[in-house]
């Protein structure tokens, strides 16, 4: 079981890498591509695409974190 800070984003990144969806390396730079797996990870729960890891996607990355098993940060 892992920890996941998703107040962090480095910890986005890594939460986004576990749940299949590649934000490129966990360096903690919401560039790009980290931007285009939060759409991606957003499209896939419903959610508005805008690549902002606001109070909605957290708590659904949490949720999904959990449900695999791990600690979670919010």
């Amino acid at each position: 079981m892992a920890f996941f800070n998703l107040t962090s984003p480095q910890g986005v990144q890594e939460a986004l890498t576990e749940l299949g969806f590649d934000p490129g390396p966990a360096d903690g730079v919401a560039g790009p591509k980290t931007q285009k797996a939060v759409r991606e990870y957003q499209t896939s729960k419903g959610l508005t695409a805008d690549g902002i890891v606001g109070r909605m996607t957290r708590a659904a990355l949490a949720e999904d974190l959990r449900a695999r098993g791990h600690d979670v940060k919010e």
